[in-house]
């Protein structure tokens, strides 16, 4: 009865082994723990795998590894080795760690002998040395560089057939996002609590096959792709609820700015009529100084109101010129913002087309899942593949969307707060101008009397005509009155 169980150990392994190859075939394996070589695991030499790679913690095993490669290369007449070897300690993290050589070579590893006796009662430590273990994300990178430039991850299989595995898979969280297949050697004891850190991890377990000691046995595992689908469905509704708000952010937006604009146009409106006013100004005090054209104090006060006039007239010009110059500058701001909000909206529109792109993608691999069950499982690992990093670009997009957005309502802020500010600087130029009013009101009054002035001083100058003739006369009499007294007697 002992003889057929060992021997339907090995089958058990390279059936689940050749469906789940069927299903996904991998095109990347990692082997942790080669051991001696001859475990019921190591089938996958047979196959020819693109990128295989063996990871042995003792430079002896690790040494045995790379011969039976390069004889397997031999053998078959291959230009490269079949697999290529890594030596290294795997661990949760990287850490300093004790390293237990076992008087079984198979049962070395980090786990001490003392907690695998109620399995094997005579195992002992024959040596202890420390080791710096290193976890599986922390060791990919040195992976990845090893794979020739032309080929890619593809389906990816890890073989963890050491002790404790557990700890070994935690340590590869991120790398484990785009893994397949998963193989892990585990304490009968401890399935459960290996299965329940897959599952929490989005991954089933689709098989367990018992080895030849009842203790331990061989876990199999691969995606959950109703798990997957689900949390793909969710985040498709998120992506949908964010795509809704960032819609009525962009309605809310667009309002502010025709208002914006409308303010704008006003501005424009008011400035227009002020310079209107301004020429009216400049022409009545042309007219002004036209007419003044006697030089007496009258004039010299009336000159120097038409001085204080003019000064008022520069400063109002240069407010009227610094104010257009602010105009420009908000003309150009808001241009500024209406691109800003061209390029948001043509990254909203693409990564709306992305997304209906995918959700097209979701529906037509939802519509092949029951053409048949190697199929289907093919098809979901890539479709959710594909979901995963189209959601995660789509992630980034509206990543970007939000900045940008914060940045656009950070410049309309500091916009309105410079049209607030023209705003009352326009009021004050309002009251400034109202004063000029006031001033050529008293300009009118002061030119009627200067036209008073000079009709008095024609009739003075009328009636010193007349005294002048007068005198003129009575200088004639006197002069004829001298001839006639000073005339000698005779003459």
């Amino acid at each position: 009865m002992r003889e057929r169980k060992d021997t339907l150990v090995p089958i058990a392994n390279s059936a689940i082994a050749q469906i789940l190859r069927a299903i996904s075939p991998p095109t990347t394996l990692v082997h942790v723990g080669w051991g001696n070589g001859m475990g019921d695991l190591t089938q996958w030499t047979q196959w020819q795998v693109p990128n295989a790679f063996v990871i042995e913690a003792e430079e002896r095993k690790a040494e045995a590894s790379q011969a039976q490669a390069l004889a397997l290369a031999q053998t078959l007449e291959l230009s490269n080795k079949p697999w290529q070897t890594i030596r290294a300690t795997l661990s949760a993290q990287n850490a300093e760690q004790t390293y237990h050589l076992a008087s079984n070579p198979t049962e070395s590893g980090l786990l001490p002998p003392d907690s695998l006796q109620h399995a094997w009662p005579h195992l002992q430590a024959v040596a202890t040395q420390t080791v710096t273990t290193r976890s599986l994300d922390e060791l990919w990178p040195d992976i990845t560089l090893r794979w020739p430039v032309a080929q890619s991850a593809g389906n990816i299989w890890f073989i963890i057939d050491c002790l404790p595995a557990a700890d070994v898979l935690s340590g590869g969280c991120t790398v484990l996002q785009a893994a397949h297949v998963v193989c892990a050697r585990s304490l009968l004891a401890n399935r459960v609590l290996l299965s329940e850190q897959m599952r929490s991890a989005g991954w089933i377990e689709v098989g367990w096959v018992e080895s030849q000691h009842p203790a331990f046995g061989h876990a199999w595992f691969t995606r959950d792709t109703a798990l997957a689908l689900g949390n793909a469905a969710k985040r498709h509704a998120q992506l949908e609820a964010e795509r809704d708000a960032i819609t009525k952010a962009k309605e809310a937006e667009t309002a502010a700015m025709n208002q914006a604009l409308a303010e704008r146009d006003a501005l424009a409106q008011a400035k227009t009529e002020l310079t209107s006013q301004l020429d009216a100004l400049e022409k009545a005090i042309a007219d002004s100084r036209a007419q003044l054209g006697i030089n007496t104090q009258a004039q010299t006060d009336l000159k120097g109101q038409l001085s204080a006039i003019t000064q008022a007239q520069v400063e109002l010009q240069s407010e009227l010129q610094e104010t257009s110059k602010r105009h420009e500058q908000l003309k150009t701001e808001r241009d500024a913002l209406a691109k800003a909000k061209e390029a948001e909206t043509s990254a909203k529109n693409k990564a709306l087309a992305e997304r209906d792109e995918l959700g097209r993608a979701k529906a037509i691999a939802l519509q092949e899942r029951d053409a048949s069950i190697n199929a289907k499982e093919k098809d979901l690992f890539e479709l959710t593949q594909r979901h995963e990093k189209e959601i995660s670009r789509y992630q980034e997009q509206v990543v970007q969307e939000k900045k940008s957005r914060t940045d656009l309502q950070r410049q309309f802020d500091q916009t309105m707060g410079k049209v607030a500010s023209h705003q009352l600087e326009l009021q004050s130029l309002h009251s400034k101008l109202e004063s000029q009013n006031s001033a050529s009101t008293q300009l009118a009054h002061r030119t009627a009397e200067l036209a008073q002035l000079q009709v008095q001083l024609l009739e003075a100058q009328k009636r010193q005509m007349l005294m002048n003739d007068a005198l003129l006369k009575s200088e004639a009499q006197i002069e004829l009155i001298k001839d006639l007294c000073l005339r000698e007697p005779g003459i």
